[in-house]
């Protein structure tokens, strides 16, 4: 898992805050998309978000934020969120990681928080579930 820039300012200056303020939304995102934390906005990377039958950007429900101090960090986690009946039969796209992003209504203005790889998927017309850590979907450290 990989912070944004703008995702760590988000989360720290109350902007939003991931377990009640703000609409934080999930997009699943290509093969082709690479992750770089200067990126600010929605706008700035929806061009390698997937486009496929029964896909739309979900709301991520359940969130938490919790003290760990044994472990030196805030956990913040999530549902897992599931996509049901994802792309066509066959020669769907292939998923390669998902973005959390506070939705403002326009991609131009919602920031991005974090981004989430996993094993290149093709869909096929299946659920797909984005299943975050054990440990949490971010975890906030200090050097």
């Amino acid at each position: 898992m990989s912070l944004f820039n703008r995702g760590i300012l988000v989360l720290s200056n109350g902007d939003s805050t991931w377990d009640g303020g703000g609409d934080i939304e999930i997009m699943l995102m290509g093969t082709a998309f690479s992750f770089n934390r200067d990126s600010d906005f929605v706008a700035d990377i929806s061009a390698n978000e997937i486009s496929t039958t029964n896909y739309a950007r979900q709301n991520v429900a359940t969130r938490t934020t919790t003290l760990d101090d044994t472990n030196d960090r805030v956990v913040y986690d999530a549902a897992d969120n599931l996509f049901t009946a994802l792309g066509p039969a066959s020669g769907g796209p292939t998923v390669g990681s998902c973005v959390h992003e506070r939705n403002t209504g326009s991609d131009a203005t919602s920031p991005l928080i974090n981004h989430l790889d996993f094993t290149d998927t093709t869909v096929n017309g299946g659920n797909f579930t984005v299943q975050y850590a054990a440990t949490g979907c971010i975890l906030g450290t200090s050097p």
